[in-house]
């Protein structure tokens, strides 16, 4: 008689217990923390995104002021004033707008042009090669003797001893975007040829002809374009 009311007692005993057990455990300090955190996230979220909102005005304002200080400087190359005047001028443009823009690759590409007007040469620090770097590399375009006759003439800021630079230099220093006065990037219709001292043979010689070091060859009687160097 015992066993039978055994098995019913135990499990209303079970039930009793789980029930009681229920009762007391209570989760809203969990979810109120879960909550918590959700909304903390939310926060975090609009605090970036007003961030990021701010800081792209600023930069849109600054390029536009950028822009139109540029224009004044192109002006200003423009007219007939001493290259001491250029050069300050130019000088204060970079002062004024040294610092990179997040988000951009224009405002560095107007103070590269800028400062095409301010230097004349460039030495790698790598190879302790002296470039000739101002803006007559991108205007005279020359046969391949010529341009041997050229940079043997060439006196920059009191540098001689210039010379045609060999395919190995060339490629190297053009690949690692050392130059100030060089292609833009995106001109793919106007590429500008640079001759190299390497010889096909007596006819032919070798030019790289972009941003990427790639050169190929063309006869040497073709007008080309010539950025000279120094040991």
């Amino acid at each position: 008689m015992r066993r039978k009311f055994f098995i019913p007692f135990m499990i209303a005993f079970f039930i009793v217990s789980n029930f009681a057990i229920a009762k007391d455990f209570d989760v809203s300090d969990i979810e109120a923390q879960i909550k918590a955190k959700e909304a903390e996230k939310k926060r975090e979220e609009l605090a970036k995104k007003r961030k990021k909102e701010r800081m792209l005005k600023q930069r849109a304002e600054k390029i536009k002021s950028m822009r139109k200080a540029f224009k004044k400087i192109e002006w200003i190359n423009s007219q007939e004033v001493s290259d001491k005047t250029k050069k300050i001028a130019n000088s204060r443009f970079l002062k004024a707008f040294a610092t990179d823009m997040e988000w951009t690759n224009e405002d560095n590409e107007l103070r590269r042009i800028v400062r095409g007007y301010c230097y004349t040469l460039t030495k790698d620090k790598t190879t302790g090669l002296i470039w000739q770097d101002n803006i007559e590399v991108l205007k005279n375009r020359v046969s391949w003797s010529e341009a041997k006759e050229y940079c043997q003439k060439l006196s920059i800021e009191k540098e001689s001893g210039f010379r045609v630079p060999t395919l190995k230099e060339l490629k190297d220093a053009t690949k690692r975007d050392i130059f100030t006065n060089r292609i833009r990037k995106g001109e793919h219709i106007k590429l500008k040829n640079f001759w190299t001292a390497n010889e096909v043979n007596k006819k032919v010689a070798r030019y790289v002809y972009n941003l990427q070091g790639d050169d190929s060859w063309g006869l040497k009687s073709e007008k080309n374009y010539v950025r000279c160097v120094k040991p």
